[in-house]
């Protein structure tokens, strides 16, 4: 991976999400080194059976979250080692690194996305959000996200007629995605169900020995349907 994210992940990261009004405090950097202690040394991760258990020096251990944690940066104050990014935080203890991701202190267009995920979002950088996903119609995951950063930031709603519009805008896009999808499963259901009228057809000419017939009703509408009715299938 390239981009600034990706140079900072290891092969194994352990990652802690905190909601946008929760807090980041010392015991869940406690809690995160009790997880990198019990993924080492069992062998198992998230699920995933591992061959072996992963090197200390393979793993990350990451907290993401929304406000500064003041008591915690100042907890770890001597082991810090600098900050990699505007909002990125690099500790290194007992042979294990450490990132605090500040998302309010995010800064460039990379983080923008991570950086809004929140209930307090800039109407300005939400455009540029909303402008970068209505230029890729084909990506959903951008459309889920815009409507569900507007549903938590009803403030937006009442910024201006655009953000109105663009709401508008990707829910449409949403509904005509759920459209097609049921168009969809409708097509593949009637070929089936089709099929499998076809099938019985066949199987009740070839029971009476009327082989002969099948090659019609494979090609003539007309008459498939009057056996269809024929034979109440």
């Amino acid at each position: 991976m390239k981009s600034k994210l990706g140079k900072i992940l290891k092969n194994h990261t352990i990652l802690e999400y905190k909601g946008a009004t929760d807090r980041l405090c010392i015991n869940d950097i406690y809690k995160g080194m009790a997880y990198f202690c019990l993924y080492i040394s069992s062998g198992t991760g998230d699920s995933v059976q591992l061959k072996e258990s992963p090197d200390a020096e393979e793993v990350l251990l990451m907290f993401i979250c929304n406000a500064y944690p003041k008591k915690v940066m100042e907890y770890l104050k001597d082991v810090f080692q600098g900050e990699a990014d505007p909002g990125i935080y690099r500790f290194r203890f007992w042979r294990t690194d450490v990132v605090i991701m500040v998302q309010s202190r995010l800064q460039g267009e990379e983080f923008i996305w991570l950086k809004n995920f929140s209930l307090r979002v800039d109407a300005g950088e939400f455009d540029q959000m909303a402008r970068q996903a209505l230029d890729r119609p084909e990506d959903v995951r951008r459309d889920e996200l815009i409507q569900f950063i507007g549903e938590a930031n009803p403030h937006l709603w009442e910024e201006s007629e655009r953000m109105c519009k663009i709401f508008e805008e990707v829910e449409r896009r949403g509904e005509e995605r759920g459209e097609k999808r049921g168009r969809q499963a409708g097509i593949a259901a009637g070929k089936q169900q089709g099929e499998s009228r076809l099938s019985s057809l066949i199987q009740a000419l070839l029971r009476e020995g009327r082989i002969d017939e099948i090659s019609a009703v494979t090609s003539d509408a007309k008459e498939r349907k009057r056996l269809y009715r024929k034979y109440g299938i």
